[in-house]
């Protein structure tokens, strides 16, 4: 869990279940506030790669490559996309 996705309420709430010796299944306690990608929208889906790909570029300075039309390229494509993302990502 991490805790700065744990808003200042949900903390004290974990807070007391620690003391009041409850230590399972602490993440049923906070909400989890990432949304289910099988249930975004195309155009969801995109707008979030995208600020993936600016954050990534703010933090390392390399900007990763835009999400391709993958029902179209072949599996060499695929690889060579695959590859390329795993550079710009380390």
């Amino acid at each position: 869990m991490r805790v700065a996705q744990v808003s200042r309420s949900q903390k004290v709430k974990i807070l007391h279940e620690l003391i009041n010796g409850k230590t399972l299944l602490l993440h049923t306690l906070y909400d989890n506030r990432e949304r289910d990608p099988s249930k975004m929208t195309d155009e969801e889906l995109k707008a979030e790669h995208e600020r993936i790909r600016q954050k990534v570029f703010r933090q390392t300075g390399i900007m990763p490559p835009p999400l391709p039309d993958f029902e179209a390229m072949s599996d060499e494509e695929l690889r060579a996309y695959a590859h390329k993302r795993q550079q710009c990502l380390s």
